[in-house]
């Protein structure tokens, strides 16, 4: 539609250059609205532009006329046309085959920002209470322990959220990595259930699909969901480690209200230490040493539940554990997370949900996100205060803890198929696309009626003077205005008989009659010694009719509707001189 819309548009003998611009928007448009998806491939750019230069030169501009490519090689701006094609078909060629991503410490819209149906906390919870645990991955290649899905940031006092925005970004260059690090090369494999997320270890440095990520490179979202049996292979190196922190470690200062309560016993546990990394190492011994994990504790993450499960000798769940110290942490002055994924024992082995985990980060500048341990064992025996209401100071005020949302089964069927995309994406995007279409439509809906309409007003101006002078001259004016609009090149050292020889080579033959009577009627009326009648008058606005008949007889549809809106006979450069 853009090339036939350009070739239509190439007719005008000014401006060649500027008639390139649908073909040329629609395609830039198209590399904007695939980019999520992924770069074009470089061939399909190339069918499209060599097609659409098939059309551009093939394209008939409208009978009689010379074809587009007649005009095109003798206008003599057909070499800075030709050279503006070949910079844009390099540009877009170069662009098609690059897989380099937006990168996602820039500003842009398109982003992609994460939601949960179910809090991912109740979710691990769930997970590793299933009877049956059912099989998520496997990995082939070196084992790096913890193998991080998701990451928690954002607290309410009541549930953890994820406030992670990721973007797209380079297949190849995920994540910057040591030049001195030793990469390893890691293939997993999904089993039973789909994947929103991927699963990653240490620093990813490429990985074989388009993928989201945020700035921190912490979690990775491919472009649509792995299902059983897709295997991905991910490139990286080591993340840091506890041991990697030196002394004087700091941590950007995270100020957070849902972290005061703790400030306290926080200061108390971490003792006399004086350095960042010493009193997380303290908090994290404290919670190993001085507690003990209960299956059936009162699972939540509410205020109330959390300050109960630091009390001497207090029980809880794994997840409770975690997030008082990622809270702790952050009274402290850290910044401090969640972090969501599994513990995969060995190599080769399946990991099940029953390795499902979350355990706590903390960010350290010019290093990144350490993981800390402090969850403890589990208890021998169930926990006596199980199932009890919270009874810490204050906690007669916290909203309960939420309910312990049931394992959500994934539906079972006989061949395991992708799901369904995310619609709500689609939507979205197909309104802003319809939305962008409709301001164009409208936009050149009311330019185009502009011109109409300023059309209609000099044609009424012109044909309803009572001088009959006046009224030979504005027919004859109405007629030139007519050929500059079909492309007629029209100048004040022309005679009116030269105009009708310019205005006979694009209409039909038998166009000259009328054409040379009318120029010969407003020759009397402006140089001749008798004015003319109201009958010759009248006379002349029929031929007027008569010319207008010819002209639509020998226009098609679009041709008609191109002449109707060109701005030729309104502009002082290129209207007619017959005024």
């Amino acid at each position: 539609m853009a090339s036939a819309l350009t070739a239509e548009l190439a007719a005008t003998r000014r401006f060649r250059a500027t008639t390139l611009a649908p073909a040329l928007g629609s395609a830039v448009l198209f590399l904007a609205l695939s980019a999520p998806a992924g770069a074009p491939p470089a061939w399909g750019i190339t069918i499209w532009l060599v097609l659409a230069g098939l059309v551009l030169a093939l394209g008939d501009a409208g009978w009689p006329r010379p074809s587009v490519k007649d005009e095109f090689w003798g206008e003599r701006r057909a070499a800075a046309s030709l050279v503006v094609l070949s910079v844009v078909a390099g540009f877009l060629g170069s662009s098609a085959s690059a897989e380099d991503r937006t990168d996602p410490r820039s500003g842009g819209s398109n982003t992609i920002t994460s939601t949960d149906e179910v809090n991912p906390l109740a979710q691990v919870a769930a997970d590793r209470a299933l009877a049956e645990p059912r099989p998520r991955f496997s990995v082939e290649g070196p084992i790096t322990g913890r193998w991080r899905v998701r990451v928690l940031d954002e607290y309410d006092g009541i549930a953890w959220t994820s406030g992670v925005t990721v973007r797209p970004v380079s297949r190849d260059r995920i994540a910057p990595v040591a030049p001195d690090a030793e990469l390893t090369t890691q293939i997993i494999t999904i089993e039973e259930i789909p994947f929103e997320w991927l699963p990653v270890s240490g620093r990813p440095r490429s990985v074989d699909r388009f993928v989201n990520s945020d700035v921190d490179r912490s979690v990775l979202a491919p472009d649509r969901p792995l299902v059983a049996g897709e295997r991905v292979t991910v490139v990286g190196g080591p993340g840091p480690t506890r041991a990697d922190l030196p002394d004087d470690a700091t941590s950007p200062r995270q100020l957070d209200e849902e972290a005061a309560p703790f400030a306290t016993l926080a200061t108390n546990l971490a003792g006399d230490a004086t350095t960042l990394p010493d009193r997380l190492d303290r908090l994290a011994a404290a919670l190993r040493t001085e507690h003990r994990v209960a299956p059936d504790a009162p699972v939540g993450s509410n205020v109330a539940l959390l300050l109960r499960a630091l009390e001497p000798a207090a029980v809880a769940t794994p997840e409770q554990y975690v997030s008082a110290f990622v809270l702790m942490a952050r009274s402290l002055g850290a910044t401090a997370r969640i972090a969501v994924g599994y513990d995969i024992p060995e190599a080769g082995s399946i990991v099940t949900t029953a390795e499902a985990m979350a355990w706590p980060e903390v960010y350290f500048e010019d290093l990144g996100w350490v993981a800390f341990d402090p969850v403890p064992e589990v208890a021998s025996e169930p926990s006596e205060e199980s199932g009890r209401a919270p009874v810490a100071a204050g906690a007669e005020l916290a909203p309960p803890p939420p309910a312990n949302p049931p394992a959500q089964e994934e539906p079972v069927t006989d061949d395991p198929v992708a799901p369904a995309p995310n619609r709500s994406a689609l939507t979205a995007t197909i309104i802003a696309v319809a939305a962008v279409a409709l301001g164009l439509i409208g936009l050149f809906a009311v330019l185009a009626g502009l011109v109409v309409v300023l059309k209609v007003r000099r044609r009424r101006r012109r044909l309803s003077v009572a001088a009959p002078d006046r009224l030979v001259l504005g027919a004859w004016a109405e007629a030139t205005d007519h050929l500059v609009e079909l492309g007629a090149e029209l100048s004040p050292q022309q005679t009116n008989s030269e105009m009708v020889q310019a205005g006979t080579r694009l209409l039909a033959p038998q166009a000259e009659g009328p054409l040379t009577d009318l120029a010969t009627l407003a020759n009397a009326a402006a140089h001749g010694r008798q004015r003319p009648d109201p009958i010759v008058a009248a006379h002349a606005v029929r031929l007027l009719g008569q010319v207008e008949q010819i002209m639509g007889e020998g226009e098609g549809r679009w041709a008609r509707w191109r002449r109707r809106l060109s701005t030729r006979s309104l502009r002082r450069a290129t209207r007619s001189p017959a005024r």
